[in-house]
Order: C-alpha cells, then structure tokens, then sequence
C-alpha cells in the first residue's frame, strides 16, 4: 500500500512539475501574440493540479471547442466568422504542442491539427495565405505558409524559434501584408512538419536549403528580407551572412551562440532541433554559433531586445554584427519579455515599416 502511494505522489509531482513548465514558458502574452483570444488564454493559465488535465488536452479541447464554432457559423453562412474561428482552433493545438519538447504522437497529432485547420482556411476565397511545400529531393521538403500580397514589391522569409514555428506569427505576416510585402513564415529544417514529417534537423549542412525558399519566392527580383524570432534570429543571421542580395535582417530576442546545454527542457528542445543526444548534440549545437568575423552580414540589421527576456541578455545583438556595423539599428523595451510578447501589435508594426524602409531604399539605389 505504501509503495502504491508513493507512486501515485511521485505522479502527481511529475504532473504538477510539466504543467508549471508549460504556464511559465507559455504565458497569457505568448499566447495572444499566437493568436489565441485572451479568455482562452486566461483560462490555460488558470489550470491547475485539480484540474487533472495535461496543458495539452486541454489546449485540444479548446481547439474542438472553436471547430464546432467554426462548423455552426459556416451553416449560418457567416464564412469569415468561421475562418476566425479555424485560426483561434489552429492557435489552441499549436500552443498545445508547445508543452512537449519532444516528437512524440501528441505533438505530431497537435501540430499537424494546427496545420489542418488553416489549409481548410487555405481553400475559401479571400483567404490570404496557402500551404507551401518546396521538395528537397531525397531529403523531404520546406514546409510554411506564404502571405500573398496583390503588387508586392518586396518578400520576407520569416524563421521562428525553437518550438514556436511558421503560423504562430500570422499577425507579423498580416502587419507585413499592409506595407506591401509578401511573406513566407518558414518552417526550416529543425522547424514545423519539415521536422516532423520530412525528419530533417537543423545543422549547418542544412540550414543551406533555405536559399530554396528565396528561389520560391523572389523570382521577380523584388528585395527579400529575413526575420528570425528567438533561436530564429540565428537561422535568419546564417543566412543572410550567405546570401549577399539580402536586402535586409531583423532579429528578435536572438542568441549568438550556445556554449552549454545545463537543463534538461534545454537538451530536449535542441535534442528534437538538431538530433542526438549528450556531447554528440552539444557539438552540433555550438557549430551553429554564429563568428561576426568570418560571418559578415552587409545588409541593415534590425535588432530588438527586451529588458525583462530571461532567455537573451541585453547587448547579445552585437554579436551579429561586430563592431562598426553601418547600419544596425537596435532598439530596446525595458519590459520586454523574450521576443517581446508583451509588445506584439508595437513590434509587428515597427518590423513592417522597418522592412518596407529598407525596401524603398534598396530600390531607389
């Protein structure tokens, strides 16, 4: 009997302990940034141990919960409430992946659920974005989503971070598509279904197929800039150090490089990014840190920080550009959490005026 309690406190511990993890490095800021309305928001982060339930079922439930919606205003002939409703439905199974750091069943069904719901979007008029898949060949495909914009006349290829990928950032894409910029939010290698379904990791052989995306979109010689959100910042940083037409980078809330692995949710998330395990995964990790000195990037460099960002300490932009960039344009929020969750609406708008800027310039030159 006394064996039997012990079981059922270590279990109620283990539960206790991932649903903390989940509310402190997802909270109601990253959630919203995510596109999940706030009581929805409120309502994860009010869960607790009597609830009895994994933060991911009951993101899942509240992702049935906007598809039934979604099904009753469509029947009404209220299609765009019923689009809205799909992409608060795709937010709740994508802020319920966030939860497991590894590739298990859960997180491939919630992810792919995700994606589901907004190629059913996908398909209605007026929708404006599609699924894209860019083949690779024997090693899979790029997958992402592309905002199309009527007379763009610039492209963005968008990277997100270490478990928030491509659809998380529909509104930075929408706050692009209002300056006339077309954007791509990219699941690289390492990254989304181009992980989980084509199996490819990160690493500095493969973070080359990303000029594929480039050639996807930026047949029309139109300027194509680069954004990168946390570990993004670093992908992005990479390529627009190899790729010399870039005409423009924005990171945000981005590491320079990765020395050590010391917590376990840290050696889970890089061990799904890029494979492996022990020193084998730390050494593919730290060959992925970025050298200003043999690196060069040549275009302007747009970097955001937040005071308050646990994760990314103030100044790591630097490291991206060295000393004397000519045009690194920092900016800082002194209660900023990472990526600056908390100054969505502000930073998307800053990001899209920023780009279109660069844009006018390059094409005036």
């Amino acid at each position: 009997m006394a064996d039997d309690v012990d079981v059922g406190n270590k279990a109620d511990a283990q539960f206790s302990e991932r649903l903390i993890i989940a509310q402190r490095s997802i909270p109601r800021a990253r959630m919203i940034d995510y596109g999940l309305p706030a009581r929805d928001a409120d309502f994860l982060q009010s869960l607790s141990v009597d609830s009895e339930k994994e933060w991911w079922d009951a993101a899942e439930d509240l992702g049935e919960r906007h598809l039934f919606d979604a099904d009753r205003q469509a029947a009404s002939g209220n299609h765009a409430m019923a689009v809205l409703e799909r992409e608060y439905a795709s937010a709740a199974f994508n802020i319920g992946q966030l939860a497991i750091n590894s590739d298990n069943e859960t997180k491939r069904r919630l992810y792919g659920r995700a994606t589901a719901c907004l190629e059913e979007n996908a398909g209605r008029p007026g929708c404006d974005y599609r699924r894209i898949n860019v083949p690779l060949g024997t090693e899979g495909s790029l997958f992402g989503w592309h905002f199309r914009v009527p007379d763009a006349f610039g492209h963005v290829i968008m990277f997100g971070g270490l478990n928030g990928w491509g659809a998380s950032f529909i509104r930075l894409a929408r706050a692009l598509g209002r300056q006339r910029i077309a954007t791509v939010l990219a699941e690289a290698p390492g990254q989304g279904e181009t992980r989980l379904i084509s199996g490819l990791h990160l690493s500095r052989e493969t973070i080359g197929h990303a000029s594929r995306l480039i050639e996807f979109i930026a047949d029309d010689g139109k300027p194509v800039g680069l954004v990168g959100f946390s570990f993004g910042g670093l992908i992005a940083a990479h390529v627009a150090a190899a790729v010399p037409t870039i005409a423009a980078l924005c990171t945000n809330g981005s590491p320079v490089a990765i020395e050590a692995l010391n917590h376990p949710v840290e050696r889970e998330l890089f061990g799904a990014a890029f494979g492996g395990e022990g020193d084998a995964l730390l050494e593919r990790v730290k060959d992925f840190n970025f050298d200003s000195d043999t690196e060069i990037i040549r275009c302007p460099v747009l970097s955001l920080e937040g005071g308050a960002d646990p994760l990314v300490a103030a100044g790591t932009w630097r490291g991206f550009v060295g000393d004397g960039h000519p045009a690194a344009d920092p900016r800082f929020w002194e209660d900023g959490l990472h990526t600056l969750y908390n100054h969505s609406a502000e930073r998307d708008a800053l990001i899209a005026s920023w780009m279109s800027d660069c844009f006018r310039r390059k094409m005036e030159y």
